[in-house]
């Protein structure tokens, strides 16, 4: 049995909702969770390759409580006053 049979305008609403939906439900949605988990962590794959390569050269620092930073201001960093 098809997906596309719940589109036909002859289909009844009674065969639908009590005769298609119990099977959409049951064989139809678990087999779309696969492949859209498939593709999400191919994605989540990519993008920390992405991420990498970006990142690569960069020293990592990270900043303690009282640390002193040097800051340059530029007009660009700061808000429009109106």
């Amino acid at each position: 049995m098809s997906f596309c049979l719940t589109n036909d305008s002859n289909t009844s609403m009674f065969l639908m909702t009590h005769v298609m939906k119990p099977f959409i439900e049951k064989f139809k949605i678990p087999s779309m969770k696969k492949p859209h988990e498939k593709v999400r962590l191919h994605l989540d794959k990519k993008n920390q390759d992405v991420d990498k390569k970006a990142n690569k050269g960069r020293k990592r620092i990270v900043f303690e409580l009282g640390d002193f930073v040097w800051y340059i201001f530029a007009r660009s960093n700061l808000p429009l006053i109106a």
